[in-house]
C-alpha cells in the first residue's frame, strides 16, 4: 500500500483545479486592492501544526475545515496528517500551489503575519520564506503585519524586556524588514508607498515604556514609527503607509492619530458575535456600525483613514471547544452560499465610494488560512479517496473580484 506521504506528493504534482469564477468577466483597472491575511500555522511544524492546529481540528466535525493538503489517517488518536517529516520542499510546493489559487481568483496581495527571522521565526515563517523564493512570486504581491506584542520578547506571553532592550529589538526588526519594503513584489499604495500593518500599537507603546492609564502617552511609540519611516526612506523604499490594527477590539485613537500612523484596520473584527452564532449576513453591517462608524473609525475623527476590514468567517468554535477558558463562545455562523461574495462586494463598494477616507484603496480580508480560528479562503480538504479541494469561498472571492464594477458616487 502506498505511503500517505507518497500519495500526498503525487497529488501535489497534479494539475491545479480550475477556479470556476475566475474568468466570469474581465477585471477593471480602478478596483480597490484585495489583500488577504496569512497566518502560517499549517506547514507541518511539530508544535504549531501537529500539537496545536491538528489538536483543534481533531474532532470529526471540524475535519472539513482542514486545508486542502491535509489527509485523513484512519487513526482516531491522530486523525489528520500533513508533512510528517516537516520537509521544507513540501512547504515550497504547497506555497506555489497557494499562489496559483490566490492569483487565479484575483487576490492582489497577501498580508503575512511577520515573525522575525533573527529570532528564529518559531516555525511560523516557513511559507513566507517559500513565497520569497518562489518562481511564481510575481503573481501576487506581499505586505507584512508587524506584531507589536512580540517586540522585546519571544512568542510566549512572558514579560517583555526593559524598555531600552525593547527599543533595540524594534530597531533590529525594522532593519530586518526594510529590504523587503524595497522589493518590487512588495505592495505599494498611495503613489508608491510600501503598505505596512502594525498590529497591537497600544501593546507596543506599553512595551516601549509609554505611560498607561490616566497619564497615557505615545511618545515612545511615535519615535518607533518615525524610526521605521526614516529607515525605509533612507533605503529608497519610500515613506511607509502604516496601518494600525488590533485583533478586533477598539483601542484609544491616540495610538493611531497621535502616534503618527496613517490609517486603521482590524485583524479579526468579529463585532456582534454571540454565543448562539450571529448570522454571517449581518457581519458587514456590524463592521460598519462598530468599526467604520465607531470611535476608532470615523465616529471620533471624520478625517481618519481606513483599510476596510472584511472577514471570510468568524467562528473559532474548534478553539472554544478545546480551550473554553481562552476562547469565548461568541461567533458568527459560517457564510451560506453567496454571502461571502456579497460581503466582499460591499467592502469594495465602500472603499471605492469613500476615497478620502480610504486613500490606500484596499480592503483586507481575514483570512487565507486561519482554519481553526474561523477565517479560511484557502481551499479545504475534500473527502477521501479523491480529496478534491473544496474551493467554494475562493470561488466566491474570485467572482466578487472579477464581477465588481464601480458604482457612481
Amino acid at each position: 500500500m502506498q505511503h500517505p506521504l507518497v500519495r500526498l506528493i503525487t497529488f501535489l504534482l497534479a494539475p491545479l483545479a480550475s477556479l470556476q469564477a475566475s474568468d466570469v468577466l474581465g477585471p477593471v483597472t480602478n478596483r480597490p486592492l484585495v489583500g488577504v491575511i496569512r497566518w502560517d500555522g499549517y506547514n507541518g511544524h511539530p508544535v504549531v501544526t501537529k500539537k496545536q492546529e491538528m489538536g483543534f481540528l481533531k474532532p470529526e466535525k471540524w475535519h472539513s475545515r482542514a486545508p486542502w493538503f491535509f489527509r485523513k489517517t484512519g487513526d482516531s488518536a491522530h486523525p489528520l496528517e500533513f508533512n510528517p517529516s516537516y520537509d521544507k520542499s513540501i512547504i515550497r510546493k504547497i506555497t506555489d500551489e497557494e499562489i496559483e489559487y490566490a492569483a487565479s481568483a484575483g487576490v492582489d496581495y497577501w498580508a503575512f503575519c511577520y515573525y522575525a527571522k533573527y529570532k528564529g521565526g518559531w516555525g511560523l515563517r516557513d511559507n513566507f520564506e517559500a513565497y520569497l523564493t518562489s518562481p511564481l512570486r510575481s503573481r501576487i504581491k506581499s505586505s507584512i503585519i508587524l506584531l507589536g506584542e512580540h517586540v522585546g520578547k519571544g512568542l510566549s506571553s512572558a514579560a517583555s524586556a526593559a524598555p531600552d532592550a525593547a527599543k533595540r529589538d524594534w530597531e533590529n526588526l525594522v532593519n530586518e524588514i526594510v529590504p523587503l519594503l524595497c522589493d518590487p513584489s512588495y505592495q505599494k499604495v498611495c503613489g508608491g508607498r510600501p503598505l505596512v500593518y502594525l498590529m497591537q500599537p497600544d501593546e507596543l507603546s506599553k512595551i516601549l515604556g509609554d505611560a498607561v492609564g490616566k497619564s497615557a502617552s505615545v511618545e515612545k511609540l511615535r519615535a518607533a514609527v518615525t524610526f521605521l519611516r526614516e529607515r525605509s526612506q533612507a533605503a529608497g523604499a519610500g515613506d511607509p503607509y502604516i496601518v494600525g490594527m488590533n485583533a478586533g477590539g477598539i483601542w484609544s485613537a491616540m495610538h493611531v492619530d497621535q502616534a503618527g500612523l496613517n490609517a486603521v484596520s482590524a485583524y479579526r473584527g468579529a463585532f456582534g458575535s454571540t454565543p448562539e452564532g450571529t448570522p454571517y449576513a449581518q457581519l458587514w453591517d456590524q463592521i460598519c456600525k462598530n468599526f467604520i462608524d465607531g470611535e476608532i473609525g470615523l465616529g471620533s475623527n471624520p478625517k481618519r483613514e481606513i483599510v476596510v476590514p472584511l472577514m471570510s468567517g468568524a467562528s473559532h468554535e474548534p478553539r472554544h471547544a478545546a480551550q473554553p477558558d481562552q476562547f469565548s463562545a461568541g461567533h458568527y455562523r459560517e457564510p451560506a452560499p453567496g454571502e461571502f461574495k456579497s460581503h466582499v462586494l460591499s467592502g469594495l463598494d465602500w472603499a471605492f465610494l469613500n476615497k478620502k477616507n480610504c486613500p490606500a484603496q484596499s480592503v483586507l480580508i481575514y483570512a487565507w488560512n486561519e482554519h481553526s480560528e474561523g477565517g479560511f479562503i484557502c481551499p479545504t480538504m475534500g473527502k477521501p479517496p479523491d480529496y478534491k479541494p473544496n474551493t467554494r469561498l475562493l470561488d466566491e472571492l474570485g467572482a466578487a473580484i472579477h464581477e465588481w464594477r464601480p458604482k457612481p458616487n
